[in-house]
């Protein structure tokens, strides 16, 4: 069984210094299997063993050359990732969206609707599609590679991830919102229907008595 390395990878980047705000940024897990530490894009040396980085989503491909030397195997790997997601969009708008997979990738990568881009942003927060995936299942490459990559996190860019934590913040105050008022209704609902036992009970209970008094005093006038 395989176990990570006790050495943790060495960050040369300073993120508030050099990160771009505006290139999206991809969680990875990698595996080095050699007994040399490894030097990857974006300021990362990695020790043998399996750690996690992140890097920019466009520098994922660099990554993966670790494992295949192949340029064409990466762009096929790609295009493959890019028709998958644009499968995802095309079920998830059902009869929105009549042309073929193909047509809606190139409507994708001319910007897309809103409508489509809202589909993409759902399928990308729930895929587990990756580069990595997909190269997998075109890899021809029988020795052992020395590095290993799986994207954890599809990327987005900072300002991106800001929005979204706001809007699953935004949607988890809603949701408590609707379920207060939801118990207060039952509350109320459970209160009117026990006060209306209540009375019927006691109406039914002292009905009788009430009436045998009222008898009573007509009798002694």
């Amino acid at each position: 069984m395989e176990s990570t390395a006790t050495e943790k990878p060495i960050h040369t980047m300073d993120p508030h210094r050099d990160r771009g705000r505006d290139r999206a940024m991809v969680k990875m897990r990698v595996h080095n299997r050699d007994t040399a530490w490894l030097q990857l894009p974006d300021g990362w040396v990695v020790p043998p063993g399996i750690h996690e980085i992140t890097v920019y989503e466009d520098n994922v491909e660099l990554v993966m050359r670790e494992v295949e030397p192949d340029p064409s195997a990466h762009e096929t790997a790609s295009r493959m990732l890019k028709l998958a997601l644009a499968d995802d969009v095309r079920s998830l708008l059902g009869g929105r969206f009549t042309g073929s997979t193909d047509a809606l990738l190139v409507e994708m990568e001319r910007g897309g609707t809103d409508i489509i881009n809202d589909a993409l942003k759902r399928v990308l927060a729930t895929t587990g599609a990756s580069v990595q995936s997909e190269f997998q299942r075109t890899q021809r490459r029988s020795m052992k590679p020395l590095l290993s990559a799986t994207v954890l996190e599809p990327g987005i860019t900072e300002p991106q991830r800001i929005m979204r934590d706001k809007e699953y913040a935004r949607q988890s105050n809603v949701q408590s919102q609707a379920l207060s008022q939801a118990l207060a209704q039952q509350s109320e609902q459970l209160a009117t229907t026990v006060a209306s036992a209540v009375a019927q009970a006691v109406a039914a209970t002292m009905g009788p008595i009430i009436a045998e008094l009222k008898e009573l005093r007509q009798r002694n006038k």
